[in-house]
């Protein structure tokens, strides 16, 4: 048995056909779902590709792993699926991107070598690489990744200093003029690279290369696309393939705009907020946004035709979902900022192929679901034992298979925010610009530290538009969702180092051997069944 897990890089869940999107079709992934499970509530840990992407590849909260922003590292000794699949035999390989970034002083301070085995593998998350590539435009970029698609561009006559840059990431304008995809303005233009090189049908090629040549030992192969995240730039016919018509109306009121709360007000005065918030921005990305998804989906059709074609939909779990959304100027915001539906909710689709997910085919599940999720059901679908000690989440296979089972009451979503601009405009010290989401599938409460919270009712107001955390009528919801928050707060997140079955053994043993603490006298030790040591029977 295999996996095929498939990540999008800032895909709505809303924008999909299959979840209602009426506004853009999707049939490849609606075929997925009509094969398994559509989980409808799937939130993830942080609304920021970095730490949201550490929390799905470790099964473990922002707050536990501690990797709380892009380009902060995910530190040394954190336990990764990668690990835990090859204690049992399973493969771990990486086809795409990942935005990790490796604890370098770590392994230094360690004596680990980067260029190592083990070294590579705490560089990249555990997993085996096959192909790593985390775009962005810059040559000297971190954790750009991009070397073998330069090679593969250059190689079909894609020439430059910087190929991905110049082709995937650029256009032609009306007049011949090279237009760069990272201006919004230039959305709309056609990429260089034709639809058959981009970046996404190279990826979707790369994973069935690895597909093709595995063996019998079984695998997990993570595909990681870059799109639809920024540059907002698709190959032709996917650049004009939408217009504005076509774009769902923009979520959001005047009343949100004249909030009383501070950080919300810095917030929707960032650059990128004011930008995705004017009409004209929004109405040549959004389309373009679109035509970016609707290339993954076909892409999808190309996989998932393959995976038909050699057999392997009969042994092989196919997991399809997104790091976090686009906010796509909703709530007057850009970028994938902040815990509303459009940002940290995700698209989750998993199709099991083993009979005991028959009776789910097709349906959709209701249970709050949260990107820590996968690594535990990963691990138990490949025969492996639970390991709640480290893992935070919860297996998915017994709502992949219909069983009902005590479920968590609410989710979790955190979100450093000491590089923001918003920070200083509030005053806030960075060790205190940290939020956390609470949400337990009618209230979605926002802790925000220095401040007072954020409070929407989903039930009566499903599109967010109504803070009720500063209204004194709805104090009563405040604290009951400050009580959760404190619950979770005070759980065990970092007692790793030994199982529940170990601290259990402990308590029975009380004292390790030799250890005598507190006996009265020689009859009250050995009433415990405890003896001194030979030298001293007195």
């Amino acid at each position: 048995m295999n996996v095929l897990w498939i990540m999008a890089d800032q895909l709505r869940w809303d924008y999909l056909s299959c979840y209602g999107a009426t506004h853009i079709e999707t049939p490849n992934l609606d075929w997925l779902a009509t094969r398994g499970v559509r989980f409808n509530r799937a939130y993830v840990q942080s609304p920021i590709c970095g730490p949201s992407r550490m929390s799905y590849y470790t099964g473990r909260y922002v707050r536990s792993h501690g990797s709380t922003w892009n380009g902060f590292p995910l530190r040394v000794g954190e336990p990764t699926l990668g690990e835990h699949l090859r204690e049992i035999g399973v493969k771990c390989t990486l086809v795409g991107k990942t935005h990790m970034t490796p604890d370098l002083e770590g392994m230094k301070r360690l004596g680990i070598e980067p260029e190592g085995t083990i070294g590579a593998r705490v560089s990249e998350c555990g997993f085996e690489v096959f192909v790593r590539d985390d775009g962005t435009n810059h040559s000297d970029y971190p954790s750009r990744h991009a070397e073998d698609y330069d090679r593969y561009l250059r190689e079909h006559g894609m020439d430059g200093d910087n190929p991905w840059e110049e082709w995937a990431n650029t256009a032609i304008g009306p007049d011949g003029e090279l237009r760069s995809g990272w201006v919004l303005e230039n959305a709309p233009f056609a990429a260089r690279v034709p639809r058959e090189h981009s970046e996404t049908a190279w990826l979707t090629t790369r994973g069935i290369e690895f597909m093709e040549g595995q063996g019998d030992q079984p695998w997990l192969c993570h595909l990681s696309y870059i799109k639809p995240h920024w540059p907002y730039l698709a190959p032709a016919p996917y650049n004009d393939m939408f217009s504005a018509a076509d774009v769902p109306p923009v979520n959001r009121s005047d009343g949100e705009r004249r909030s009383d709360h501070p950080l919300m007000q810095a917030w929707m005065d960032m650059r990128v907020s004011k930008n995705f918030s004017r009409d004209e921005v929004r109405n040549f990305v959004a389309p373009v946004y679109m035509g970016l998804i609707r290339e993954l989906d076909d892409n999808l059709g190309r996989l998932f035709g393959y995976l038909g074609e050699c057999g392997r939909l009969d042994d092989t779990m196919i997991v399809f979902c997104s790091d976090h959304g686009d906010n796509m100027g909703d709530h007057w915001m850009g970028e994938k900022d902040l815990f509303y539906d459009c940002s940290a909710r995700v698209p989750l689709i998993v199709y099991d192929p083993r009979r005991e997910a028959d009776a789910t085919r097709g349906t959709a599940v209701e249970r709050l679901v949260e990107g820590v999720d996968l690594t535990p059901t990963f691990v138990e679908f490949f025969g492996g034992q639970p390991k709640p000690n480290i893992i935070e989440g919860l297996s998915l296979q017994s709502l992949l298979h219909g069983q009902k089972i005590p479920w968590r009451d609410f989710c979790v979503s955190e979100y450093d925010y000491a590089t923001r601009d918003a920070r200083r405009v509030v005053g806030v010290d960075q060790g205190n610009a940290r939020l956390t989401m609470i949400f337990d599938g009618r209230w979605k409460y926002v802790h925000v530290e220095e401040m007072r919270p954020l409070l929407f009712d989903l039930e009566s107001d499903p599109n967010e538009l109504v803070d009720l955390g500063g209204d004194p009528a709805f104090a009563e919801q405040v604290d009951r969702m400050r009580g959760l928050h404190f619950a979770w707060t005070r759980q065990h997140h970092n007692r790793i180092t030994r199982t529940a079955e170990e601290v259990e053994a402990m308590t029975d043993a009380r004292e390790p051997p030799g250890i005598l603490i507190g006996y009265r006298d020689r009859a009250e030790l050995e009433s415990d069944g405890r003896s001194l040591p030979p030298h001293a029977r007195r």
